[in-house]
């Protein structure tokens, strides 16, 4: 005996086939993560140990920079040398300032920040500009610090 079957049945029947088929392939080309990487980097500043942290630790070619400060009588020095000591620790570990994917700037005054947006211009100097954030506060940990500038690069090599 033979049952009849509607029209609609065989198209859903095609499509739950085929998605099961996908889903199938999908599962097998999964592969399980691999451990992490983790290398941190010694930078050797004396805080470092005084303070008990590292000022750069890479994760699977994603480099954490801790922040640098910036300190100086006024911004128009502190933000270039800043910069310039930024671009030392890059070159320790044969990075470029277009590796950099994302930086955080804490300065206690935006508008003197703002001010020195050609000196950060002439930092990355591409046009190939990271993702930024910028934040006025009250205080950074030393009193003659102006600003911080954290970063986050990643390796392409």
């Amino acid at each position: 005996m033979r049952i009849p079957r509607s029209h609609n049945s065989h198209p859903k029947f095609l499509f739950g086939t085929l998605a099961a088929t996908i889903v199938l392939s999908g599962l097998t080309a999964c592969k399980p993560p691999e451990k992490a990487s983790i290398t941190r980097h010694e930078m050797n500043p004396p805080w470092e140990e005084v303070n008990g942290y590292t000022q750069v630790v890479e994760v699977n070619g994603v480099v954490y920079l801790s922040g640098v400060a910036c300190s100086g009588e006024t911004y128009a020095k502190a933000i270039p040398d800043c910069y310039s000591q930024l671009k030392v620790i890059l070159d320790k570990l044969n990075l470029k300032p277009e590796n950099i994917v994302k930086e955080t700037v804490y300065t206690k005054d935006i508008d003197a920040f703002k001010e020195q947006i050609p000196a950060r211009k002439s930092f990355y100097g591409n046009g190939k500009y990271p993702a930024a954030t910028w934040i006025q506060i009250d205080r950074l940990y030393l009193p003659e610090m102006v600003a911080e500038i954290d970063t986050i690069a990643v390796r392409t090599e």
